[in-house]
């Protein structure tokens, strides 16, 4: 992840593992112009939605799936429900 220090606003790396909690303050010395700044890590998770017919009652809309393992297997693209293509 990156972000912009706001002293010379040079794109910095930021680390983005080791994470416990948001809102805490974490320091970081820019690169570029070698002044240290303070920042705060936000986790945003977001969710989409679809329509999937096939679960209330409507049909599945199947379209062939190719792997190297099982050939030419089902895949509901609804639902994500799997059959065999036989």
């Amino acid at each position: 992840m990156f972000t912009e220090c706001p002293y010379c606003e040079k794109e910095v790396k930021i680390d983005s593992e080791n994470y416990t909690c948001e809102d805490e303050l974490r320091d970081r010395e820019c690169p570029h112009c070698g002044q240290y700044f303070v920042y705060t890590t936000y986790i945003t998770i977001h969710h989409n939605t679809f329509q999937a017919p096939c679960l209330n009652g409507g049909d599945h809309k199947w379209v062939t799936q190719r792997s190297s393992r099982e050939q030419n297997r089902m895949i509901c693209e609804y639902c994500s429900e799997i059959k065999s293509n036989t």
